[in-house]
This record gives structure tokens, sequence and C-alpha cells, in this order.
């Protein structure tokens, strides 16, 4: 009877530690969430403990059948950690692999500041929507435009892609 039990609880922690990873099969069914709806895990990077870096995070959201990014968007101003309270999405379109994102101005005007407060906003768009499949590089608008600073720092001016120095190893 020990070994059954054993056995099992190896197997179930076993399990859980592959659908934890995230080695589940891609187009695997969406779980049903016990309103009805169905779920969907996204992954958003926000700033570690240490806030020096950048790391993935596996959230489930509900699926609202809008594309993935940006559901993945909406959670991360949902978040708000790193996209200012009150920024909105205007819009999100993917051409040849590049994201165009385009902002509200309040990305710019409510944003904090400081050169490493802008690094993790930037990043934490780039590499969200890059995580996803068919996105290699994210262009920021802000109110339809390119050039943009968000705080200062950075001039959006081109796309970009994530920044291996950033995210934590």
């Amino acid at each position: 009877m020990k070994r059954t039990l054993s056995v099992l609880c190896v197997a179930g922690m076993l399990a859980a530690l592959i659908a934890m990873a995230g080695c589940l099969p891609q187009g695997a069914k969406r779980p049903e969430n016990p309103s009805g709806g169905k779920q969907i895990k996204l992954a958003v990077f926000l700033p570690d403990k240490t806030a020096m870096y950048l790391e993935r995070k596996e959230v489930t959201v509900a699926d609202s059948g809008e594309a993935l990014a940006l559901q993945a968007l909406k959670e991360l101003i949902r978040d708000g950690t790193t996209i200012p309270k009150g920024t909105k999405v205007r819009g999100v379109t993917v051409q040849d692999r590049i994201a165009h994102v385009d902002f509200s101005r309040e990305l710019r005007d409510n944003h904090w500041g400081g050169t490493l407060g802008e690094a993790f906003t930037i990043y934490s768009i780039v590499c969200t929507l890059t995580d996803l499949d068919g996105i290699d590089r994210v262009q920021i608008l802000i109110e339809g435009k390119t050039g943009a600073s968000i705080g200062g720092h950075m001039v959006l001016d081109e796309p970009l892609g994530p920044d291996a120095g950033l995210l934590r190893r």
C-alpha cells in the first residue's frame, strides 16, 4: 500500500512539473474556468525581485477572443508594474513578423521616468510580444507616431527585439 501511494505521489508530482514547465503541446485544449469560459496561458515579462532584470511570468487569463498580442498587452497594463495606469492599446498589427503597437499618450504622460524604468517599460512590451509565435520585433508608437520617447532616454524610431542583457538567466 505504501509503495503504491509513493508511486502515485511521484507520478502526480511529475505531471504537475510537466504542466508548470509548459511542456504540454502547442494547440492543446484550453481549460475551462468555473464560470464556463475558456482560459489561456500567456507569458508576460516583469521586473524580478531585485528590480535589475525582467523575468518571464506565466499568467492565466480569460480568453476574450481577441488576438493573443492584445490580450498579453492588456495583462501588462492590468499588472501596472511596467506600464502606467490609464494607458490604452489603440491598435496592434503584425506584418512581416513585426508587431506595430499603438499606445495612448498615457504611456508617456503618466510614466514615472528614469532610465531603468523606461527600459523596463519598453522591454516588458517587446519581450512579452516576441514570446508569441510569429513576432520577432516590436515597433512602439504613441498616438500613432513613431520616434516618440516614453521618458526621454530612448527614441522609439525603429522596431526592437528582446534585450538579452535585461533578461534574468
